[in-house]
């Protein structure tokens, strides 16, 4: 007979994409793309991620987005409320479903980072070329950087996270503010005020 702790045990490891003892990721991953503004999601050229809880999808983004992260800090943004110890352990249960879906790299007991050889497609890329905005697409950079409630729920993330949506929207408004001025375009600048 299987005991609860058992079976509750194999679901977990299942949602991690853990089968057989074995972790299941395809290491043949060329390309992922992130979006960030607005609510996020990540896909790969096999389709979207799907992520077994919110922690591992946010890590996961924070690794794209800074392609480096100590461990500690990820602890402190992540599980802030909790004890140093229990933090720890939680990051190191998200790095193992994580490494499930992407392909992650630990270079040591300090830091964490995916693999370089894959090619990242990021929306926040997209803020850095203002004259490549379409003003159309105007209406799609302008939306909250992890726009996801919860978020700002999280002790120690959440000023974080405010920070970043600044960052983010300062960069869109000089962008904006540019493009007007060069192509002499009140429309542009509207647009977001």
């Amino acid at each position: 007979a299987v005991s609860l702790r058992e079976k509750q045990k194999s679901l977990r490891a299942e949602s991690c994409g853990i089968k057989g003892g074995r972790v299941v990721c395809d290491m043949n991953l060329t390309t992922v793309k992130a979006r960030f503004l607005g609510f996020p999601e990540i896909e790969t050229q096999n389709g979207p991620i799907v992520f077994p809880f919110l922690k591992a999808k946010i890590l996961a983004l924070l690794l794209i987005e800074n392609k480096r992260f100590a461990r500690d800090r990820l602890c402190s943004l992540l599980w802030g409320d909790k004890d140093p110890e229990v933090a720890a352990k939680n990051l190191r249960n998200a790095l193992s479903c994580l490494r499930t879906l992407l392909p992650v790299f630990v270079a040591d007991r300090q830091t964490v980072s995916l693999i370089r050889d894959i090619e990242m497609d990021c929306d926040l890329d997209f803020l850095k070329a203002p004259r490549l905005w379409e003003l159309s697409s105007v209406d799609t950079l302008n939306r909250p950087y992890l726009d996801i409630a919860l978020l700002d729920r999280w002790p120690g993330f959440s000023d974080w996270l405010m920070s970043r949506r600044s960052h983010y929207r300062q960069q869109l408004l000089t962008g904006m503010k540019a493009r007007a001025d060069s192509e002499g375009i009140a429309l542009w600048y509207e647009r977001i005020l």
